[in-house]
Formats: structure tokens, sequence, C-alpha cells
């Protein structure tokens, strides 16, 4: 697969992840709901805030953004049918999906440099290094 594949996977993978992380947020009933609250709010807004520099990577190898929700779906790997309830359930999903998000970017990291993409393999870099740090607190919550 190309960066370019590889990268609108990522894009799709991460904005289903925001919405996800704030759906959460704004649904999460639980007796420690600061906390959650909280956390699913830095989760989301993590992923909201390198969305738009994803889209800048794609866009500076002169490749359209993808336009519609239908490319997105057809782009991401992740599950995108957000029914839990509990907060267990919540964070089990929420983890699934930022370690599909991992997976993606870290074949995207390794292609960017294969490829000769080294802004991109900087970009992803930097991007993994949050994504990891997410996964961690995520877990940590389960354990």
């Amino acid at each position: 697969m190309s960066c370019e594949t590889k990268l609108k996977c990522l894009i799709a993978d991460n904005f289903f992840g925001y919405f996800k992380a704030h759906v959460y947020h704004a649904n999460v009933q639980d007796k420690d709901f600061n906390q959650y609250h909280e956390f699913f709010g830095e989760i989301y807004e993590y992923l909201y805030n390198n969305h738009d520099g994803l889209l800048e990577q794609l866009r500076q190898m002169d490749v359209m953004v993808p336009l519609c929700i239908k490319d997105y779906i057809e782009n991401s790997v992740v599950d995108i049918n957000n029914k839990e309830k509990d907060i267990n359930s919540m964070l089990s999903s929420l983890l699934a999906t930022i370690e599909m998000i991992i997976k993606v970017a870290q074949g995207l990291y390794e292609e960017a440099g294969s490829e000769s993409h080294g802004g991109l393999e900087t970009f992803i870099g930097d991007y993994l290094v949050g994504v990891n740090k997410l996964r961690w607190k995520i877990k940590s919550c389960l354990n």
C-alpha cells in the first residue's frame, strides 16, 4: 500500500476515533463522571488537533482530501458502530480504536521512510508518541 493510501486510512481512522471519544465524552455516566468526562475530552482533543495536520500532509502530496463521509467509511479500518453505554465498554472500544490507529500509523511511518517522505515520517512519528500515550492511559483505566 502506498503512503497516500495509508494516509487516507489514518485520516479516516483518526476522524472516527475523534468522533467516538467525543460521543463518549458527552454520554459518559459513572460515579467518576468528571474523571472520565475530562479523559475522553483529552482523547478527542488530541485526535481533533492532529486531524488538520494529517489532512495537510495529504495535500502536500498534491492529493485532494476525501470530500464525503462515504470516502471516510470506505477508508477506515476501525469499528465505527458506537453502541457502548457503560464506562468499561467505552474504554475497551476506545482502546481497540486507538490500537488500530497505532497499527495504521506505524505502517504509514515505515512506508514514509521507505518512500523518502521525511516530513511525513517526522509528523507521523510525533503523532505516534501522543497516540501511544493515550493508549497507555486508556489501558491504565481498564486495569
